[in-house]
């Protein structure tokens, strides 16, 4: 018998209708099965897909930390995003945002945080 390659892919689905697709390729020994080689690419196929979905979880999870949770109002979105300013030129930035009408309360803030840059 001769030395015979196999070859097993997968596509798996993603959000947002994307799709993964994952694949491997390897020779297998003449006295190997050509099942049991079938059932390792599989195995291992599936593991390398399970491990990308961790990796995609990590990521989703730390980007949803850094969103504005449900329950903030826009005034403690703005104080929020304010205090995390690590200088008076990142503050100077949020002049515009805070000249519109009614944003009174943003503007005492804005101005409060620039008192400790001076």
């Amino acid at each position: 018998m001769k030395n015979t390659r196999i070859s097993y892919q997968k596509t798996f689905p993603l959000e947002s209708f994307s799709n993964e697709r994952i694949g491997i390729e390897f020779d297998v020994e003449d006295n190997a099965s050509i099942e049991e080689a079938f059932d390792i690419a599989k195995q291992m196929v599936n593991q390398e897909h399970q491990k990308n979905n961790e990796e995609r979880q990590k990521q989703k999870e730390q980007s949803s930390a850094t969103q504005i949770g449900k329950n903030e109002t826009p005034i403690e979105s703005f104080k929020r995003q304010v205090d995390q300013c690590k200088s008076l030129t990142e503050l100077n930035g949020w002049d515009l945002f805070v000249s519109g009408k009614g944003k009174e309360e943003y503007k005492k803030y804005l101005e409060t945080a620039k008192l400790k840059y001076k």
